[in-house]
């Protein structure tokens, strides 16, 4: 059985990266997510083992201790990883596997040689900042500290394969080149 292939869906907060995953994934039947561990709160409607794995930090300091993350990062001063097991995993059953994670963590995984090919998503900052607040997810100091990060988040792009602008309203196009690059590439 051929080997898959990871895919690295990273940039800005705001930028549409779960809304572009969550079509992938409907679309795709040979793409998998791997579901992240979270040290953060469940969100309203979030499930744990479905959105996210939710963990306390101790389990989690615990299992960065054990080796057992493929990749972590604290971002907004919750952790966040995925398991070595479930990315190796997948791949070996012929499943491509899709990440979305921030920059930080695209960027490490890219340094690190293993094969992936990275995208950044991007929006138009006007979008971005009424997404953060539409969505309704964040207190009014969390978005406004998302905000700020946008240029940091920015940084990230030239450890990034490609650069997808997500326009307002223009979802299917985002797919559509999403969709070029990966079977492009497999």
């Amino acid at each position: 059985m051929p080997q898959g292939r990871l895919f690295l869906l990273t940039g800005t907060s705001g930028a549409g990266k779960t809304t572009v995953a969550r079509e992938l994934l409907k679309r795709h039947t040979n793409l998998r997510r791997v579901i992240t561990y979270t040290t953060r709160a469940p969100r309203k409607g979030e499930v744990d083992s479905v959105s996210y794995h939710f963990v306390d930090e101790p389990a989690f300091q615990r299992m960065i201790g054990e080796g057992a993350f493929f990749e972590w990062a604290n971002v907004y001063n919750n952790l966040y990883g995925e398991t070595k097991a479930d990315v190796d995993g997948l791949l070996a059953e012929g499943f491509h596997v899709l990440l979305v994670l921030d920059p930080q963590g695209a960027k490490t995984i890219k340094a690190s040689g293993f094969p992936a090919t990275a995208i950044f998503l991007d929006a138009p900052d006007d979008a971005i900042i009424r997404r953060l607040k539409d969505r309704g997810k964040d207190d009014e100091a969390s978005i406004q500290k998302r905000i700020k990060d946008m240029a940091f988040d920015r940084s990230h792009i030239k450890a990034c394969d490609h650069v997808i602008k997500n326009e307002e309203g223009r979802l299917e196009t985002t797919i559509k080149q999403i969709e070029k690059i990966m079977y492009h590439l497999t």
